[in-house]
């Protein structure tokens, strides 16, 4: 690995100590760290002020001609903005509209989906769920409530061999991810760890770093979930996708072929999405694997429109709706929804700024994935290597898959 330069150096001392100080507040500023790990913290117990300053003070001091500089700078930017929203300091709907917030950190402007449009451009609501009531009509069910429980039932797995099923589709996806990606790295002994477990009922999966850059991921296969075989592999790979391009990262950082500041990942940052149009190119690949299965076919119909329904949702409560009227809206939206979940992501979609941010950049993250899946095969395969190791400008991330992009270097 390459000597880190000084202003590097600084950045991520200065980006971690921030992170712990917004731990404080229940939500990190930085999502994944792979950066070396002697860049010094600094200060711990500094005040949301003292960081702004000594964050804005760093970005004057980041020459243009620096390596990732500009990178370095938006991130900075951002964790400016989002560090006195999570203090409560600066406040969304008042200070500052929740659209221009996801895109000043992100570079993405969460947008609603019509109900229905006299363009044939857009996948309304309406017509998306046309899609997903063929789609489920094939299964035997209609869409409606009173086939809810049901159609779950038809599809969940056996609780007694449920761990058994996710350990057979841990192993398929390592094979399968490498191939999407074009590297086996997964399948090296040591790169990673897959912990399968009843981790309770708050989350479903969950890929990331530990304090010692260990790569791991945890599957949680509580009951409660109910989840078919399908829509846990769409999972398994969703997270093996995520750590299929961490173990690129640190392996290119090894190599001198990853810049320090492109391995520590902000939660509020253009370098969130990106990682997350991987995931979901994995997700496009298993259904397109599956053909014509009705199942795959409705999950992926399903999948989107829930994504599109919880944007328009997270919009309304960001704009004065109250959480009854998101909760009435997503109930006459979400037939297969459990009405506690509803309730629960209405809650969340008001007041949990990390959940409402990375669900306002789904949207669009969805569509880029699904141009980026539709590639040829090689194409594909550099396209995701290059967004492995190289953060990506917001306008660029935007134009993924729209236009075909110079291979990795």
């Amino acid at each position: 690995m390459s000597e880190i330069s000084p202003i590097t150096n600084r950045y991520l001392g200065v980006m971690r100590s921030a992170h712990k100080t917004t731990e404080v507040f229940g939500i990190p500023l930085i999502d994944t760290d792979l950066a070396p790990s002697h860049a010094p913290f600094g200060p711990e117990n500094g005040s949301i002020h003292g960081f702004s300053r000594r964050l804005s003070e760093l970005a004057e001091d980041i020459d243009d001609d620096e390596p990732l500089g500009g990178f370095m700078k938006h991130n900075i930017y951002a964790a400016l903005l989002a560090m006195p929203v999570l203090s409560g300091k600066l406040r969304i709907g008042h200070d500052i509209e929740y659209a221009d917030f996801v895109e000043h950190t992100t570079g993405i402007r969460p947008e609603m989906t019509p109900e229905s449009s006299d363009d044939p451009a857009i996948e309304s609501l309406a017509v998306q769920r046309y899609g997903i009531e063929e789609a489920v009509a094939r299964l035997g069910f209609s869409f409606r409530p009173e086939d809810r429980s049901a159609f779950h039932a038809a599809y969940a797995m056996d609780p007694e061999s449920t761990e058994d099923t996710v350990t057979s589709l841990v192993e398929k996806s390592k094979r399968a991810v490498g191939k999407i990606i074009g590297n086996t790295i997964l399948q090296d002994e040591g790169m990673i760890s897959v912990n399968i477990g009843d981790f309770g009922a708050s989350w479903q999966a969950y890929a990331s770093a530990d304090e010692h850059q260990n790569l791991f991921a945890d599957i949680n296969v509580n009951p409660s979930f109910n989840l078919s075989a399908a829509e846990e592999e769409l999972i398994v790979s969703h997270e093996l996708a995520h750590l299929a391009s961490f173990a690129i990262k640190k392996s290119a950082l090894a190599n001198g072929d990853l810049h320090p500041a492109a391995a520590l990942v902000l939660a509020f940052s253009s370098m969130y999405p990106q990682q997350e149009v991987i995931a979901r190119v994995a997700e496009a690949e298993v259904v397109s694997a599956q053909g014509e299965d009705p199942l795959f076919q409705f999950l992926a119909k399903h999948g989107r429109y829930t994504v599109d329904v919880g944007v328009n949702m997270m919009l309304f409560a960001n704009s004065g709706a109250s959480k009854e009227e998101v909760e009435e809206y997503g109930a006459a939206h979400l037939p297969f929804h459990d009405p506690e979940r509803i309730k629960q992501q209405a809650k969340d979609f008001a007041d949990n700024l990390l959940f409402k941010t990375v669900f306002a950049v789904d949207s669009e993250v969805l569509r880029i994935a699904q141009r980026i899946a539709a590639m040829p095969v090689k194409e594909k395969q550099s396209l995701l290597q290059r967004m492995c190791i190289e953060p990506l400008s917001p306008a660029e991330l935007r134009s993924l898959g729209s236009v075909s992009m110079p291979a990795a270097g």
